[in-house]
């Protein structure tokens, strides 16, 4: 959904492959992003295997997300 990997996809596309709720999956990218994000603060999981600016990018993209 909103993992770092996942940029690039086009995720209307596979939305209205498999008819979803447009709303519903918009809420849901916000949700997986947000998870993401929590991941790469400071301490968290993810934090040291990735690159340094990722947690920058992903705010971005939570950012994004929420317009």
């Amino acid at each position: 959904m909103r993992h770092l990997a996942g940029r690039g996809t086009d995720w209307e596309e596979f939305r209205a492959r498999f008819e979803v709720c447009a709303g519903r999956f918009r809420a849901a990218r916000r949700l997986a992003a947000a998870l993401w994000l929590h991941m790469l603060l400071p301490g968290g999981p993810a934090a040291r295997r990735n690159p340094p600016g990722t947690l920058d990018q992903q705010a971005r993209r939570v950012l994004e997300l929420s317009r």
